[in-house]
């Protein structure tokens, strides 16, 4: 993926969503959470971030439970009904 296309997965207006609703949110997370929305894998993640799949699997648990999602909830689909619902 080029650099450009990087730049766009966080769109402005979706970052200001979540940090409103998710404040505690580190830029980090904010940047998988793009990715995530993208339905990409943890394993695409990791080529792209230059992270171990067990670093990004770390970072999407940190995000479930800054998000207080419940064990069986799906973190995609919260990300995605965010973007739809705000």
């Amino acid at each position: 993926m080029e650099k450009k296309e990087n730049q766009k997965l966080l769109t402005p207006d979706y970052s200001i969503i979540l940090l409103k609703k998710y404040p505690e949110l580190s830029p980090v997370e904010l940047r998988i959470c793009a990715y995530l929305r993208r339905n990409m894998s943890s394993m695409e993640i990791a080529k792209m971030t230059n992270r171990s799949v067990r670093t990004i699997e770390y970072t999407r648990t940190n995000i479930r439970k800054k998000m207080n999602l419940a064990k069986g909830e799906n973190l995609v689909k919260h990300l995605i009904r965010i973007d739809s619902v705000e």
